[in-house]
Protein backbone atom coordinates (compact mmCIF):
# COMPACT_ATOMS: atom_id res chain seq x y z
CA UNK A 1 0.00 0.00 0.00
CA UNK A 2 1.81 3.59 -1.14
CA UNK A 3 1.20 5.32 2.71
CA UNK A 4 3.94 7.60 1.55
CA UNK A 5 2.60 11.09 0.10
CA UNK A 6 4.62 13.65 -0.27
CA UNK A 7 3.60 17.21 0.55
CA UNK A 8 3.18 18.82 -3.32
CA UNK A 9 6.38 20.80 -2.66
CA UNK A 10 6.97 24.53 -4.27
CA UNK A 11 7.61 24.27 -7.81
CA UNK A 12 11.64 23.66 -8.40
CA UNK A 13 11.64 20.90 -6.12
CA UNK A 14 9.58 19.11 -8.13
CA UNK A 15 12.85 18.49 -9.75
CA UNK A 16 15.45 15.59 -8.49
CA UNK A 17 18.92 15.97 -9.87
CA UNK A 18 21.64 12.96 -8.84
CA UNK A 19 24.60 15.24 -7.65
CA UNK A 20 26.84 12.26 -8.71
CA UNK A 21 25.42 12.32 -12.10
CA UNK A 22 28.53 12.95 -14.51
CA UNK A 23 25.65 14.19 -17.15
CA UNK A 24 24.19 16.84 -14.36
CA UNK A 25 23.12 19.86 -16.34
CA UNK A 26 24.87 23.15 -15.78
CA UNK A 27 22.99 25.89 -13.60
CA UNK A 28 22.00 28.09 -16.86
CA UNK A 29 20.79 24.92 -18.12
CA UNK A 30 18.68 23.71 -15.26
CA UNK A 31 17.42 26.87 -14.48
CA UNK A 32 15.86 26.85 -18.03
CA UNK A 33 14.39 23.74 -17.50
CA UNK A 34 12.76 24.40 -14.21
CA UNK A 35 11.22 28.08 -15.71
CA UNK A 36 9.62 25.99 -18.86
CA UNK A 37 8.24 23.43 -16.81
CA UNK A 38 6.73 26.09 -14.53
CA UNK A 39 3.00 27.33 -15.71
CA UNK A 40 3.26 30.89 -14.05
CA UNK A 41 5.94 31.72 -16.48
CA UNK A 42 3.58 30.66 -19.15
CA UNK A 43 3.29 34.21 -21.49
CA UNK A 44 0.13 36.37 -20.72
CA UNK A 45 -1.94 35.59 -23.61
CA UNK A 46 -1.59 31.50 -22.66
CA UNK A 47 -2.27 32.58 -19.15
CA UNK A 48 -5.66 34.14 -20.22
CA UNK A 49 -6.40 31.92 -22.84
CA UNK A 50 -6.34 28.96 -19.63
CA UNK A 51 -8.54 30.91 -17.33
CA UNK A 52 -10.95 31.65 -20.14
CA UNK A 53 -11.11 28.81 -21.52
CA UNK A 54 -11.99 26.97 -18.09
CA UNK A 55 -14.26 29.70 -17.16
CA UNK A 56 -16.60 29.01 -19.89
CA UNK A 57 -16.37 25.07 -19.25
CA UNK A 58 -17.69 26.10 -15.58
CA UNK A 59 -20.56 28.45 -16.87
CA UNK A 60 -21.66 25.66 -19.60
CA UNK A 61 -21.89 22.99 -16.75
CA UNK A 62 -24.19 25.25 -14.36
CA UNK A 63 -25.80 27.16 -17.19
CA UNK A 64 -27.28 23.56 -18.77
CA UNK A 65 -28.31 22.34 -15.08
CA UNK A 66 -30.30 25.99 -14.10
CA UNK A 67 -31.61 26.52 -18.17
CA UNK A 68 -34.28 23.36 -17.29
CA UNK A 69 -36.11 26.01 -15.01
CA UNK A 70 -38.78 27.08 -17.02
CA UNK A 71 -39.56 23.41 -18.32
CA UNK A 72 -39.94 21.90 -14.77
CA UNK A 73 -43.97 23.10 -14.65
CA UNK A 74 -44.56 21.75 -17.88
CA UNK A 75 -43.15 18.18 -17.45
CA UNK A 76 -45.67 16.68 -15.09
CA UNK A 77 -48.37 17.09 -17.53
CA UNK A 78 -45.83 16.23 -20.73
CA UNK A 79 -44.90 12.63 -19.55
CA UNK A 80 -47.60 11.82 -17.09
CA UNK A 81 -45.34 12.02 -13.89
CA UNK A 82 -45.90 14.19 -10.61
CA UNK A 83 -43.88 16.84 -9.22
CA UNK A 84 -41.56 15.27 -6.96
CA UNK A 85 -39.97 13.53 -10.19
CA UNK A 86 -39.80 16.91 -12.17
CA UNK A 87 -38.33 18.99 -9.63
CA UNK A 88 -36.02 15.72 -9.66
CA UNK A 89 -35.15 16.58 -13.45
CA UNK A 90 -33.59 20.02 -12.27
CA UNK A 91 -31.87 18.31 -9.59
CA UNK A 92 -30.21 15.12 -11.55
CA UNK A 93 -27.37 16.99 -12.21
CA UNK A 94 -26.20 17.82 -9.01
CA UNK A 95 -25.89 14.22 -8.46
CA UNK A 96 -23.86 13.53 -10.83
CA UNK A 97 -21.87 16.34 -10.04
CA UNK A 98 -21.24 15.06 -6.71
CA UNK A 99 -19.04 12.56 -7.64
CA UNK A 100 -16.65 14.50 -9.97
CA UNK A 101 -14.75 15.86 -6.56
CA UNK A 102 -13.67 11.96 -5.55
CA UNK A 103 -11.81 10.88 -8.71
CA UNK A 104 -11.11 14.16 -10.95
CA UNK A 105 -8.22 14.84 -8.93
CA UNK A 106 -6.68 11.13 -9.50
CA UNK A 107 -7.74 11.59 -13.33
CA UNK A 108 -6.12 14.91 -13.50
CA UNK A 109 -2.86 13.27 -11.78
CA UNK A 110 -2.83 10.65 -14.40
CA UNK A 111 -3.45 12.60 -17.84
CA UNK A 112 -3.13 16.26 -16.80
CA UNK A 113 -5.57 19.18 -16.75
CA UNK A 114 -6.40 19.83 -20.27
CA UNK A 115 -7.15 16.01 -21.33
CA UNK A 116 -9.60 15.62 -18.89
CA UNK A 117 -11.19 18.91 -19.84
CA UNK A 118 -11.79 18.01 -22.94
CA UNK A 119 -13.14 14.39 -22.36
CA UNK A 120 -15.51 15.85 -19.74
CA UNK A 121 -16.37 18.76 -21.92
CA UNK A 122 -17.07 16.30 -24.86
CA UNK A 123 -19.31 13.54 -23.08
CA UNK A 124 -20.96 16.26 -21.56
CA UNK A 125 -21.85 17.66 -24.75
CA UNK A 126 -22.94 14.45 -26.12
CA UNK A 127 -25.21 13.86 -23.27
CA UNK A 128 -26.75 17.78 -22.88
CA UNK A 129 -27.74 17.12 -26.90
CA UNK A 130 -29.30 14.41 -26.37
CA UNK A 131 -31.56 15.19 -23.92
CA UNK A 132 -34.27 16.36 -26.36
CA UNK A 133 -34.34 13.30 -27.65
CA UNK A 134 -35.95 12.23 -24.32
CA UNK A 135 -39.68 10.35 -24.32
CA UNK A 136 -39.89 9.68 -20.65
CA UNK A 137 -39.32 11.02 -16.89
CA UNK A 138 -36.56 7.82 -16.21
CA UNK A 139 -34.57 9.06 -19.95
CA UNK A 140 -34.30 12.50 -18.35
CA UNK A 141 -33.45 12.31 -15.27
CA UNK A 142 -30.91 9.42 -16.53
CA UNK A 143 -29.13 11.23 -19.44
CA UNK A 144 -29.26 14.68 -16.53
CA UNK A 145 -27.26 12.76 -13.93
CA UNK A 146 -24.77 11.49 -16.40
CA UNK A 147 -24.28 14.76 -17.66
CA UNK A 148 -23.27 16.18 -14.50
CA UNK A 149 -20.91 12.78 -13.70
CA UNK A 150 -19.19 13.42 -16.94
CA UNK A 151 -18.97 17.02 -16.84
CA UNK A 152 -18.12 17.53 -13.22
CA UNK A 153 -14.82 17.60 -13.38
CA UNK A 154 -14.39 21.00 -15.19
CA UNK A 155 -16.09 22.15 -11.86
CA UNK A 156 -13.26 20.53 -9.79
CA UNK A 157 -10.52 21.52 -12.35
CA UNK A 158 -10.86 25.22 -12.83
CA UNK A 159 -9.59 26.14 -9.39
CA UNK A 160 -6.32 23.87 -10.34
CA UNK A 161 -6.17 26.03 -13.45
CA UNK A 162 -6.37 29.15 -11.81
CA UNK A 163 -3.58 28.69 -9.09
CA UNK A 164 -1.68 27.09 -11.76
CA UNK A 165 -1.06 29.79 -13.72
CA UNK A 166 -1.59 32.99 -10.99
CA UNK A 167 0.39 33.89 -8.50
CA UNK A 168 -0.79 33.22 -4.62
CA UNK A 169 -1.25 37.00 -3.95
CA UNK A 170 -4.23 36.55 -6.39
CA UNK A 171 -6.23 33.50 -4.87
CA UNK A 172 -9.27 35.67 -3.37
CA UNK A 173 -9.44 37.28 -6.56
CA UNK A 174 -9.38 34.50 -9.43
CA UNK A 175 -11.64 32.35 -6.77
CA UNK A 176 -14.24 35.18 -7.51
CA UNK A 177 -13.86 35.18 -11.07
CA UNK A 178 -14.93 31.14 -10.30
CA UNK A 179 -17.64 31.75 -8.35
CA UNK A 180 -18.44 34.05 -11.00
CA UNK A 181 -18.80 31.65 -13.68
CA UNK A 182 -20.92 29.15 -11.56
CA UNK A 183 -23.68 31.87 -10.29
CA UNK A 184 -23.66 33.78 -13.46
CA UNK A 185 -23.78 30.42 -15.26
CA UNK A 186 -26.95 29.44 -12.94
CA UNK A 187 -28.92 33.11 -13.41
CA UNK A 188 -28.76 32.89 -16.71
CA UNK A 189 -30.04 29.72 -17.38
CA UNK A 190 -33.16 30.58 -16.48
CA UNK A 191 -33.48 33.35 -18.25
CA UNK A 192 -32.61 32.46 -21.69
CA UNK A 193 -33.66 29.02 -21.39
CA UNK A 194 -37.44 30.75 -21.50
CA UNK A 195 -36.20 32.76 -23.95
CA UNK A 196 -35.50 29.65 -26.00
CA UNK A 197 -38.82 27.75 -24.88
CA UNK A 198 -41.09 30.81 -26.15
CA UNK A 199 -39.36 30.70 -29.26
CA UNK A 200 -38.28 27.61 -30.03
CA UNK A 201 -39.51 25.08 -27.60
CA UNK A 202 -38.24 22.70 -25.35
CA UNK A 203 -35.40 20.97 -27.20
CA UNK A 204 -34.45 25.12 -27.93
CA UNK A 205 -33.19 24.93 -24.00
CA UNK A 206 -30.71 22.12 -24.68
CA UNK A 207 -29.17 23.36 -27.89
CA UNK A 208 -28.62 27.07 -25.77
CA UNK A 209 -26.35 24.72 -24.09
CA UNK A 210 -24.78 23.52 -26.78
CA UNK A 211 -23.96 26.36 -27.93
CA UNK A 212 -22.22 28.12 -25.08
CA UNK A 213 -20.89 24.51 -25.14
CA UNK A 214 -19.39 24.63 -29.02
CA UNK A 215 -17.83 27.73 -27.85
CA UNK A 216 -15.96 26.71 -24.54
CA UNK A 217 -14.73 23.19 -26.87
CA UNK A 218 -13.34 25.45 -29.04
CA UNK A 219 -11.44 27.54 -26.15
CA UNK A 220 -10.46 24.12 -24.32
CA UNK A 221 -9.27 22.52 -27.41
CA UNK A 222 -6.89 25.49 -27.87
CA UNK A 223 -6.22 26.14 -24.33
CA UNK A 224 -1.98 25.16 -23.42
CA UNK A 225 -1.82 22.47 -20.53
CA UNK A 226 -1.45 23.97 -17.20
CA UNK A 227 -0.62 21.17 -14.48
CA UNK A 228 3.20 21.59 -13.29
CA UNK A 229 3.48 18.00 -13.06
CA UNK A 230 2.57 17.29 -16.59
CA UNK A 231 4.65 20.10 -18.02
CA UNK A 232 7.29 18.23 -16.22
CA UNK A 233 6.57 14.70 -17.67
CA UNK A 234 6.45 16.17 -21.01
CA UNK A 235 10.17 17.82 -20.42
CA UNK A 236 11.22 14.61 -19.20
CA UNK A 237 10.21 12.92 -22.89
CA UNK A 238 12.20 16.08 -24.45
CA UNK A 239 15.08 14.71 -23.19
CA UNK A 240 15.64 17.10 -20.01
CA UNK A 241 17.70 15.29 -17.15
CA UNK A 242 15.25 15.96 -14.53
CA UNK A 243 12.71 13.85 -11.82
CA UNK A 244 9.08 13.96 -11.30
CA UNK A 245 8.59 13.29 -7.56
CA UNK A 246 5.69 11.04 -6.31
CA UNK A 247 2.13 12.75 -6.56
CA UNK A 248 0.54 14.27 -3.65
CA UNK A 249 -2.54 12.88 -4.29
CA UNK A 250 -0.47 9.22 -4.41
CA UNK A 251 -0.30 6.53 -7.38
CA UNK A 252 -2.58 3.48 -6.12
CA UNK A 253 -5.97 3.55 -5.57
CA UNK A 254 -5.98 2.90 -2.00
CA UNK A 255 -3.78 6.28 -1.07
CA UNK A 256 -6.43 7.52 -3.50
CA UNK A 257 -9.49 6.27 -1.95
CA UNK A 258 -8.43 7.64 1.13
CA UNK A 259 -7.71 11.09 0.43
CA UNK A 260 -10.83 11.40 -1.27
CA UNK A 261 -13.37 9.01 0.24
CA UNK A 262 -12.49 8.05 3.51
CA UNK A 263 -10.05 11.06 5.32
CA UNK A 264 -12.85 13.81 3.98
CA UNK A 265 -15.47 12.03 6.03
CA UNK A 266 -13.57 11.40 9.21
CA UNK A 267 -12.49 14.73 9.34
CA UNK A 268 -16.56 15.69 9.03
CA UNK A 269 -16.64 14.04 12.29
CA UNK A 270 -13.33 14.67 13.41
CA UNK A 271 -12.19 18.20 12.37
CA UNK A 272 -14.46 21.29 13.96
CA UNK A 273 -13.68 23.34 11.49
CA UNK A 274 -14.32 21.36 8.83
CA UNK A 275 -17.42 20.10 10.26
CA UNK A 276 -18.59 24.06 10.85
CA UNK A 277 -17.87 25.32 7.65
CA UNK A 278 -19.26 22.04 5.78
CA UNK A 279 -22.86 22.91 8.03
CA UNK A 280 -22.90 26.67 6.84
CA UNK A 281 -22.10 25.82 2.88
CA UNK A 282 -24.48 23.16 2.87
CA UNK A 283 -27.33 25.38 4.00
CA UNK A 284 -26.34 28.09 1.99
CA UNK A 285 -26.04 25.79 -1.25
CA UNK A 286 -29.31 24.04 -0.13
CA UNK A 287 -31.37 27.82 0.02
CA UNK A 288 -29.83 28.82 -3.21
CA UNK A 289 -31.13 25.85 -5.94
CA UNK A 290 -34.11 25.75 -3.76
CA UNK A 291 -34.91 29.52 -5.20
CA UNK A 292 -35.12 28.33 -9.30
CA UNK A 293 -38.05 25.82 -7.82
CA UNK A 294 -39.84 28.77 -5.19
CA UNK A 295 -39.52 31.75 -7.48
CA UNK A 296 -41.49 30.61 -10.46
CA UNK A 297 -44.14 29.04 -8.43
CA UNK A 298 -44.44 32.32 -5.59
CA UNK A 299 -44.32 34.90 -8.45
CA UNK A 300 -46.75 32.78 -10.60
CA UNK A 301 -49.32 32.53 -7.96
CA UNK A 302 -48.85 35.48 -5.67
CA UNK A 303 -48.44 38.05 -8.12
CA UNK A 304 -49.87 36.58 -11.32
CA UNK A 305 -46.93 37.22 -13.17
CA UNK A 306 -46.18 36.35 -16.99
CA UNK A 307 -43.22 33.64 -17.10
CA UNK A 308 -41.30 36.10 -19.23
CA UNK A 309 -41.17 38.64 -16.42
CA UNK A 310 -40.12 35.57 -14.09
CA UNK A 311 -37.17 35.07 -16.14
CA UNK A 312 -35.74 38.20 -15.62
CA UNK A 313 -36.22 38.34 -12.20
CA UNK A 314 -33.52 36.11 -12.01
CA UNK A 315 -31.25 38.71 -13.13
CA UNK A 316 -31.32 39.44 -9.16
CA UNK A 317 -28.87 37.00 -8.31
CA UNK A 318 -26.67 37.80 -11.43
CA UNK A 319 -26.71 41.40 -9.46
CA UNK A 320 -25.74 39.61 -6.05
CA UNK A 321 -22.76 37.81 -7.46
CA UNK A 322 -21.49 40.89 -8.75
CA UNK A 323 -21.70 42.46 -5.13
CA UNK A 324 -20.44 39.90 -3.48
CA UNK A 325 -17.26 39.90 -6.07
CA UNK A 326 -16.77 43.54 -5.82
CA UNK A 327 -17.33 43.84 -1.40
CA UNK A 328 -15.23 40.60 -1.34
CA UNK A 329 -12.44 42.05 -3.00
CA UNK A 330 -12.46 44.99 -1.08
CA UNK A 331 -12.82 43.02 2.37
CA UNK A 332 -10.08 40.75 1.56
CA UNK A 333 -7.59 43.98 1.21
CA UNK A 334 -7.92 45.28 4.27
CA UNK A 335 -7.93 41.95 6.43
CA UNK A 336 -4.83 40.67 3.82
CA UNK A 337 -3.22 44.64 5.16
CA UNK A 338 -4.14 43.62 8.75
CA UNK A 339 -2.08 39.96 8.18
CA UNK A 340 1.11 41.98 6.79
CA UNK A 341 0.96 44.32 9.82
CA UNK A 342 0.17 42.35 12.59
CA UNK A 343 1.24 38.85 11.38
CA UNK A 344 -0.21 35.65 10.32
CA UNK A 345 -3.86 35.54 11.26
CA UNK A 346 -5.48 33.55 8.99
CA UNK A 347 -8.43 33.86 10.47
CA UNK A 348 -8.51 37.37 8.75
CA UNK A 349 -9.66 35.67 6.05
CA UNK A 350 -13.21 35.19 7.93
CA UNK A 351 -14.45 39.10 7.59
CA UNK A 352 -16.19 38.02 4.58
CA UNK A 353 -18.31 35.26 5.93
CA UNK A 354 -18.93 37.56 9.05
CA UNK A 355 -20.83 39.74 6.86
CA UNK A 356 -22.14 37.04 4.81
CA UNK A 357 -24.36 35.20 7.60
CA UNK A 358 -25.92 38.21 8.01
CA UNK A 359 -27.23 38.96 4.96
CA UNK A 360 -28.05 35.76 3.85
CA UNK A 361 -29.70 35.48 7.19
CA UNK A 362 -31.59 38.73 7.61
CA UNK A 363 -32.47 38.21 3.52
CA UNK A 364 -34.33 35.46 4.23
CA UNK A 365 -36.77 36.68 6.33
CA UNK A 366 -37.20 39.97 4.23
CA UNK A 367 -38.16 37.26 1.11
CA UNK A 368 -40.43 35.49 3.63
CA UNK A 369 -42.82 38.58 4.99
CA UNK A 370 -42.55 40.80 2.03
CA UNK A 371 -43.51 37.88 -0.51
CA UNK A 372 -47.52 38.88 -0.45
CA UNK A 373 -49.46 41.06 -2.98
CA UNK A 374 -50.16 44.05 -0.81
CA UNK A 375 -45.91 44.38 -1.94
CA UNK A 376 -44.38 44.96 -5.11
CA UNK A 377 -42.59 41.94 -6.82
CA UNK A 378 -39.85 43.64 -6.46
CA UNK A 379 -38.94 44.09 -3.29
CA UNK A 380 -38.79 40.10 -2.31
CA UNK A 381 -36.92 39.70 -5.47
CA UNK A 382 -34.57 42.33 -4.24
CA UNK A 383 -33.67 40.06 -0.97
CA UNK A 384 -33.40 37.51 -3.10
CA UNK A 385 -30.01 39.13 -4.71
CA UNK A 386 -28.97 39.85 -1.36
CA UNK A 387 -28.87 36.18 -0.32
CA UNK A 388 -26.98 35.45 -3.26
CA UNK A 389 -24.61 38.15 -2.35
CA UNK A 390 -24.36 36.78 1.25
CA UNK A 391 -23.74 33.26 0.24
CA UNK A 392 -21.35 33.83 -2.41
CA UNK A 393 -19.14 36.09 0.25
CA UNK A 394 -19.24 32.88 2.89
CA UNK A 395 -18.09 30.56 0.19
CA UNK A 396 -15.04 32.82 -0.66
CA UNK A 397 -13.80 33.56 2.30
CA UNK A 398 -14.64 29.64 3.68
CA UNK A 399 -12.77 28.13 0.70
CA UNK A 400 -9.93 30.84 1.27
CA UNK A 401 -9.70 30.09 4.97
CA UNK A 402 -9.18 26.43 4.15
CA UNK A 403 -6.42 26.87 2.06
CA UNK A 404 -4.74 28.80 4.50
CA UNK A 405 -5.40 25.92 6.56
CA UNK A 406 -4.61 23.04 5.95
CA UNK A 407 -1.63 21.14 4.27
CA UNK A 408 -1.91 19.98 0.69
CA UNK A 409 -3.58 16.49 1.14
CA UNK A 410 -5.74 17.97 3.60
CA UNK A 411 -7.08 20.57 1.64
CA UNK A 412 -8.44 18.13 -1.23
CA UNK A 413 -9.64 16.17 1.84
CA UNK A 414 -11.29 18.78 3.32
CA UNK A 415 -12.97 20.32 0.06
CA UNK A 416 -14.25 17.34 -1.21
CA UNK A 417 -15.97 16.88 2.23
CA UNK A 418 -17.29 20.61 1.91
CA UNK A 419 -18.34 20.16 -2.17
CA UNK A 420 -19.72 16.76 -1.70
CA UNK A 421 -22.02 17.87 1.51
CA UNK A 422 -23.40 20.88 -0.26
CA UNK A 423 -24.01 19.64 -3.29
CA UNK A 424 -25.97 16.36 -1.73
CA UNK A 425 -28.29 19.05 -0.13
CA UNK A 426 -28.71 21.28 -3.37
CA UNK A 427 -29.65 18.10 -4.99
CA UNK A 428 -32.55 17.35 -2.14
CA UNK A 429 -33.93 20.33 -0.67
CA UNK A 430 -35.19 21.38 -4.39
CA UNK A 431 -37.18 18.11 -4.40
CA UNK A 432 -39.27 18.94 -1.29
CA UNK A 433 -39.30 23.08 -1.23
CA UNK A 434 -42.46 22.84 -3.04
CA UNK A 435 -44.53 20.97 -0.71
CA UNK A 436 -44.18 23.10 1.85
CA UNK A 437 -44.64 26.23 -0.25
CA UNK A 438 -47.69 25.02 -1.24
CA UNK A 439 -48.83 24.05 2.17
CA UNK A 440 -47.38 26.87 3.93
CA UNK A 441 -47.26 29.73 1.94
CA UNK A 442 -43.65 30.76 1.42
CA UNK A 443 -43.99 32.64 4.52
CA UNK A 444 -42.90 30.15 6.64
CA UNK A 445 -40.96 27.78 4.35
CA UNK A 446 -38.30 30.40 4.26
CA UNK A 447 -38.71 31.74 7.88
CA UNK A 448 -37.89 28.15 8.66
CA UNK A 449 -34.45 28.27 6.86
CA UNK A 450 -33.82 31.61 8.71
CA UNK A 451 -34.11 30.25 12.16
CA UNK A 452 -32.19 27.31 10.86
CA UNK A 453 -29.48 30.42 9.48
CA UNK A 454 -29.97 32.16 13.09
CA UNK A 455 -28.24 29.35 14.51
CA UNK A 456 -25.38 29.09 12.19
CA UNK A 457 -24.67 32.99 12.45
CA UNK A 458 -22.05 32.38 14.87
CA UNK A 459 -19.80 29.58 13.17
CA UNK A 460 -17.80 32.68 11.22
CA UNK A 461 -17.28 34.13 14.52
CA UNK A 462 -16.56 30.90 16.42
CA UNK A 463 -14.24 30.43 13.69
CA UNK A 464 -12.07 33.35 13.91
CA UNK A 465 -11.99 33.23 18.02
CA UNK A 466 -10.67 29.98 18.55
CA UNK A 467 -9.55 28.51 14.87
CA UNK A 468 -6.03 29.12 15.93
CA UNK A 469 -6.33 26.71 18.59
CA UNK A 470 -8.42 24.52 16.39
CA UNK A 471 -5.60 24.67 13.53
CA UNK A 472 -2.85 24.04 16.86
CA UNK A 473 -5.32 20.62 17.36
CA UNK A 474 -5.46 19.38 14.25
CA UNK A 475 -3.31 16.69 12.06
CA UNK A 476 -4.21 17.91 8.87
CA UNK A 477 -2.98 21.95 9.69
CA UNK A 478 -0.40 23.42 7.41
CA UNK A 479 2.40 25.51 8.33
CA UNK A 480 -0.13 28.43 9.33
CA UNK A 481 1.27 31.00 7.14
CA UNK A 482 -1.34 32.34 4.48
CA UNK A 483 -0.64 31.25 1.29
CA UNK A 484 2.57 30.06 1.76
CA UNK A 485 3.81 27.94 -1.75
CA UNK A 486 3.91 24.64 -0.23
CA UNK A 487 -0.44 25.26 -0.57
CA UNK A 488 -0.13 26.82 -3.71
CA UNK A 489 0.40 23.36 -5.58
CA UNK A 490 -3.15 21.66 -5.39
CA UNK A 491 -5.33 20.00 -7.41
CA UNK A 492 -8.80 20.31 -5.32
CA UNK A 493 -12.58 21.35 -5.64
CA UNK A 494 -13.75 24.44 -4.78
CA UNK A 495 -17.61 24.52 -5.84
CA UNK A 496 -20.08 23.43 -8.14
CA UNK A 497 -21.09 24.67 -6.81
CA UNK A 498 -22.80 24.98 -9.29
Amino acid sequence: MDTHVEKAPDHPQHFNHDSQSASEPGPMKMHTEMSKADPKNLPLFKKLHATIASWFAVFTLVYAATVATPVVPAIPAALNTNSTLAHLVFTAPFIGVFFAPIYTPHASEIAGRKPVYLVSLSLFLIFVGSISAAKTISQLITLRVFAGLVGGPMAVLIEGTHADVWPASKTVSYYCSIALAQYWGATLGPVIGQAALTYGGVPFTAYSALFFGAFAWVLVATMPETFERQLIRQAIKHGADVQLKPAPTGTKITTMLNLTVWTPIKMMFTEPLVIMGTLLLGLSFAVVFQWFITVPFALINIYQLESYTISIVFFSPFTGAAMAFITSMIIDSFGSKAMTESGPKIEQRLFSAMVGVLLTTGSLFWVAWTAKPSVPYIVPVTGNAVYVWGNMMILLSIISYFFDTFHPQGILSALTAMACFRLACAAIVPIFILDMFATLTPAWPLSTFGFINLLFIPIPYIMYIFGARMRARSAYAGMGHGHSPAFMARDTNTMVDA
